[in-house]
């Protein structure tokens, strides 16, 4: 079981349309303006929807029931920023009534607070230095808290365990069946592991406390083994990326692709490429380090970084 989306059911389709894309700045993967259902994605894996209340309600056979209360805020969006002071600003400076940035050193963050035009609570955070945590919030945190996470290079051992990340890291779009594990049987998914271990293959490995949490591997094709990504001999394929799902949102996958590009420029290659669905938000990821569209093959993008 796992989280698809957290959908808000609005009565302000239009005006909240607006409010994630353009003042959120959220980039929008499916749906338009006047649609009655539109998706946002905020991060590598998470994504936000948007859903006429009116629609809902005939579904569960609720029309007769008014439309809004008056209440207390029964839950909120939280999204976390990497600079809140600038985000914050940016917000406020596009009309946005935002609350100011309050350091919460009991809970170990920095908010601030705005609403969508559907009156919707939304939260903006980041983390606070662990030197301004009240002290009963680090002694809390050391009952919780996983064991530091390395990475090391792949070795024969890991195969198994690549394979399961190559299917973990299988894109399904929302309101999509995840395909059975026989998927990677198709020849052209498989070709991104099968026979692991000849000239050109590099991989790492995240581990957490002995155990392996993430992979990330390329490899050098030739037209006899290429598939998705490739572009020519001279260009590795990052071939497979994928973080268990109760490890991620840890800065993991950013951690292995850093180390891979770094192994790739020490070995002196001068581009990667890499094989996406644009709907993925594994794609802003790609984008962050300089991936950019170089073709199309199907319903994927071929992405190229320079080095």
């Amino acid at each position: 079981m796992k989280l698809d989306n957290v959908r808000l059911l609005v009565t302000k389709f239009e005006e909240c349309y607006s409010f994630y894309k353009d003042i959120l700045g959220l980039t929008c993967t499916w749906g338009e303006p006047d649609s009655a259902y539109a998706s946002f994605t905020v991060s590598e894996y998470d994504t936000i929807a948007l859903f006429k209340r009116e629609y809902m309600a005939v579904s569960l056979g609720k029309s007769h029931l008014p439309s809004q209360s008056v209440s207390q805020d029964t839950f909120a969006l939280i999204i976390r920023v990497e600079n809140l002071e600038r985000v914050a600003a940016d917000l406020k400076a596009k009309g946005a009534d935002i609350t100011p940035v309050t350091e919460q050193t009991e809970w170990g963050i920095a908010t601030a607070h705005v609403r969508d035009p559907e009156g919707n609570l939304i939260e903006l955070m980041t983390s606070l230095p662990r030197e301004k945590w009240h002290d009963s919030l680090a002694e809390e945190d050391e009952k919780y808290t996983a064991g530091p996470v390395t990475i090391r290079q792949a070795e024969p051992a890991d195969i198994p365990f690549m394979w399961d990340m190559l299917y973990e890291s299988v894109y399904v779009h929302e309101g999509e069946e995840k395909p059975v594990r026989a998927i990677l049987e198709i020849k052209e998914i498989a070709l991104f592991l099968s026979d692991w271990g000849r000239k050109g293959d590099r991989g790492w490995i995240a581990v957490s406390e002995e155990k392996p949490v993430g992979a990330i591997w390329m490899r050098e094709m030739t037209p006899d083994t290429k598939t998705y990504g490739w572009i020519d001999d001279h260009v590795p394929v990052v071939s497979g990326l994928a973080v268990l799902p109760e490890f991620r949102g840890n800065g993991i996958g950013r951690a292995l692709v850093e180390t891979l590009i770094d192994a790739a420029r020490a070995e002196g290659f001068s581009s990667l490429s890499l094989s996406v669905d644009p709907r993925n938000p594994a794609r802003l990821l790609y984008e962050d380090y300089g991936f950019t569209k170089a073709g199309e093959e199907g319903t994927s993008w071929t992405m190229r970084t320079e080095l």
